[in-house]
C-alpha cells in the first residue's frame, strides 16, 4: 500500500508535555526527600539504646562533655539497697544539671534532682539496671564528673575534702584551746608563790576532813594587786581564811589553796 501522498514530505511533531505538572511533581519529590532526611537526623527521644555508657558502682567517671544540646546517657547494673548517683563540675564552669534516674525496665523515675552539685539518692529493692540522664539547664557548655556509689564511698564522693578539712579544723581547734589552757594555768603557776600559812587561814570546811588536815601550803600573787608592789612572806599579815594584808598599800590580798 503505498503512502498517502499528503503526508509524504512532512515530519511528524512530538506529542506535548504538561510542563507545569512536571515541575510539581519534582517539587514535591524534593520536599518528601527534605523529610525523610531530616526525620533521620532527628534522634528518638529516650530511647534505649542512647544510654549506652555504663557506669561501675563506686567508680568515678571523670571528664564528660556536656552542652545544652548534648544530653548525657548512662546506665549502670546495681545490686539492691540504698545508692546515691553524684555529679560534680570538673573545674569552674558555671553549670547546672538536671538528673533523673529510672528503672530500665519499667521506666519508672526513681529520683531526680537539679543544681550545680548534685548527690541524688534512690533505694532499689531488687537487682536492676538503672538509666541516668544528664541535662545541662544552665550555663554554656563544660565537663563534669560522675558516678554511682554505695556505703561509705558515696559520703566520700558528695563531701570530698571536706570530710578531711572538717574533722582536722576540729581537732585544730581541740588543740589551740587545750594549749591555751595550759598556758594559762602555767602562766598562773609562775605568777605566784607558794607559802605555808596558819591553820586559821585554811577554810573550816578543808580542816574538819581527815584527808586535807594537813593542808597548810597556799599560793599567793607575786605582786600587789592594788599597789603592784612584789610580795613575799614578809610582806603580808594573814588576816583570815585564804585573805592576808599588803603591808605595803593595806589591800586585801587573796589567797588560794595549793591542794585539794
Amino acid at each position: 500500500m503505498k503512502p498517502n501522498s499528503h503526508n509524504r514530505g512532512k515530519r511528524l511533531k512530538p506529542p506535548l508535555v504538561d510542563i507545569s505538572a512536571e515541575v510539581d511533581r519534582l517539587r514535591r519529590h524534593h520536599v518528601i526527600l527534605g523529610i525523610v532526611f531530616v526525620l533521620v537526623l532527628l534522634p528518638v527521644p529516650n530511647a534505649k539504646a542512647q544510654y549506652d555508657t555504663r557506669l561501675y558502682h563506686n567508680e568515678t567517671l571523670r571528664s564528660q562533655r556536656i552542652m545544652s544540646t548534648l544530653n548525657k546517657y548512662y546506665y549502670a547494673n546495681l545490686t539492691a539497697g540504698s545508692w546515691t548517683v553524684v555529679v560534680q563540675m570538673d573545674g569552674l564552669w558555671g553549670l547546672n544539671f538536671a538528673v533523673t534516674v529510672r528503672d530500665r525496665d519499667t521506666s519508672a523515675v526513681l529520683a531526680e534532682a537539679a543544681g550545680s552539685s548534685i548527690s541524688l539518692p534512690f533505694t532499689l529493692d531488687e537487682d536492676t539496671l538503672v538509666n541516668i540522664l544528664v541535662e545541662q539547664v544552665g550555663g554554656i557548655s563544660g565537663y563534669f564528673n560522675i558516678g554511682v556509689y554505695n556505703g561509705f564511698d558515696a559520703i566520700v564522693a558528695s563531701y570530698g575534702i571536706w570530710l578531711i578539712i572538717i574533722p582536722a579544723a576540729v581537732i585544730g581547734l581541740i588543740v589551740v584551746v587545750g594549749y591555751r589552757g595550759r598556758s594559762r594555768v602555767r602562766a598562773t603557776d609562775e605568777d605566784g608563790m607558794q607559802v605555808e600559812a596558819p591553820d586559821f587561814v585554811i577554810p573550816q570546811r578543808y580542816r574538819q576532813q581527815a584527808e586535807t588536815s594537813d593542808i597548810r601550803t597556799v599560793r599567793l600573787p607575786a605582786k600587789c594587786p592594788s599597789c603592784g608592789a612584789s610580795l613575799s612572806q614578809e610582806d603580808i599579815d594573814w588576816t583570815g581564811p585564804l585573805e592576808a594584808k599588803c603591808n605595803y598599800c593595806g589591800s586585801v590580798v587573796r589567797a588560794r589553796l595549793e591542794q585539794l
